[in-house]
């Protein structure tokens, strides 16, 4: 089970009876409130966490959980009031960088935030049992702190699954940052069942048609259509490609790319066919 983000977030006031995806941290290490039964009970969100984990295990289910390392909810964040623009990435003339389309984008390459958000999931993995991690826009955070993310929750556990969105999103020198085409630049730690995986959007669009433009088809609905075409076959072949219509060949190996037609971003896959 993929849960979307369930540490504290910002929009919603935990008392009432509210919904938010999550995408928006405000404490990075603490279960949200409006999950649990009283929150409250600050106990009562930590405990009942466990024990949704412990009873999805005894049902031979795994638990991977969405983090958002990539931005904050508000630029006067609890990581600003302890070292005031340290954890922000911030344009030329000034102004918050804004890739994830949230603005506030985080600063990974910064010594100490690279190391909490290494330390923070390393707590999760061992005070919580999780199974894995999906990364948001992990194509904002640099590549030697995605690297340490590998060596040390492969450290705890061999099998735990990493995966994030790859997409090239230029907020900082493109070297540096863990996109698609740099994923094979990470390397599998020894006896790991796999490095860290990105979602392969060419295979989606092919399949589906344009996430941009929902009444848009993909091959499924029109396999006439040349550019949908290529984007399958681009998947099929391990995402090499020579086709003008894709931009760049990104082959990896370790189980590192994911070819899906729908995850939780955008319509299903039903409702675009049935748009």
């Amino acid at each position: 089970i993929h849960l979307m983000p369930v540490y504290d977030f910002k929009s919603v006031d935990e008392s009432k009876d509210e919904f938010n995806w999550g995408y928006d941290p405000q404490n990075y290490n603490v279960p949200e409130g409006s999950y649990s039964t009283d929150p409250s009970n600050g106990c009562s969100r930590v405990i009942e966490f466990k024990q949704m984990v412990q009873s999805l295990h005894s049902d031979g289910i795994g638990v991977i959980m969405d983090v958002v390392y990539n931005h904050t909810y508000e630029s006067n964040s609890n990581l600003n009031k302890v070292v005031p623009f340290y954890y922000y990435r911030y344009n030329e003339e000034g102004s918050l960088s804004g890739g994830s389309g949230c603005g506030n984008d985080t600063k990974s390459e910064r010594k100490m935030f690279s190391k909490y958000i290494v330390d923070s999931v390393v707590y999760w993995m061992k005070s919580y049992k999780l199974d894995g991690f999906r990364f948001d826009l992990m194509g904002l955070i640099d590549i030697k702190t995605m690297q340490k993310v590998e060596n040390e929750i492969h450290k705890i556990n061999p099998s735990a699954i990493i995966y994030g969105e790859g997409w090239s999103i230029k907020t900082a020198t493109e070297e540096l940052l863990t996109t698609q085409t740099r994923i094979k630049m990470i390397a599998k730690s020894f006896g790991a069942s796999g490095s860290i995986a990105v979602f392969n959007d060419q295979t989606r669009d092919g399949i589906r048609g344009s996430v941009w433009e929902a009444k848009k088809p993909g091959y499924l609905y029109n396999p006439s259509d040349q550019e949908c075409l290529e984007k399958v076959v681009f998947g099929l072949k391990g995402c090499e490609s020579r086709f003008k219509s894709l931009s760049s060949s990104w082959t990896v190996k370790d189980a590192s790319v994911i070819n899906y037609a729908s995850v939780h971003d955008n319509n299903t896959l039903y409702d675009k066919l049935k748009l």
